[in-house]
């Protein structure tokens, strides 16, 4: 039932989902945010980008976590690159580490060309921890191109980005998933 309705959400289902909440129990508001992360209808898709993209809904408010939990399962390049943007706009640590393990994780195919060009420093993206946090999820694409661009990274003059570009690539090579 979850699954059925988090692939056909819409923007306005997303809005009364976000009135509900504002109103329910600890309950129901725990099952909000289990649905905003599994939602996977294209037709919401631009409105969660709306939701994290807004500076008026902190990355600590549990539905803009659970929605930039969304966008970066989500197959698409805008959804990932509003996920890297949100992060590199993010100033407190407990958002920053937990937004860091979000990007981490994100493995979609359509998400490569978003995080190498954050890797490399590429579009908006301004922080450090945001291109490592690109870094870590190069991992999650083996393979030949991944390890040229990690080691063009690990040679790079800033040390945070050429250090976390060797770490993730002796990893990789340790772990053979470097081809």
């Amino acid at each position: 039932m979850k699954r059925a309705l988090a692939a056909s959400v819409d923007r306005e289902a997303i809005f009364e989902l976000i009135t509900l909440y504002g109103r329910s129990s600890d309950i129901i508001r725990e099952r909000i945010e289990n649905l905003f992360r599994a939602i996977e209808s294209p037709v919401a898709v631009d409105t969660l980008i709306e939701i994290v993209s807004s500076n008026d809904n902190t990355v600590d408010d549990p539905l803009t976590a659970a929605a930039l939990e969304a966008l970066s399962k989500y197959n698409s390049r805008p959804a990932v690159n509003a996920v890297l943007r949100r992060f590199d706009n993010t100033r407190t640590s407990d958002a920053i580490d937990a937004l860091f393990w979000t990007v981490a994780s994100i493995s979609s195919s359509e998400a490569r060309t978003a995080l190498e060009n954050a890797a490399l420093g590429r579009k908006e993206i301004a922080l450090d921890i945001t291109r490592v946090a690109a870094i870590y999820a190069l991992a999650n694409y083996p393979g030949e191109k991944t390890s040229e661009l990690l080691g063009e990274l690990a040679s790079e003059k800033n040390p945070v980005v050429s250090q976390a570009a060797a770490s993730v690539l002796a990893s990789m090579s340790h772990t053979g998933s470097v081809r």
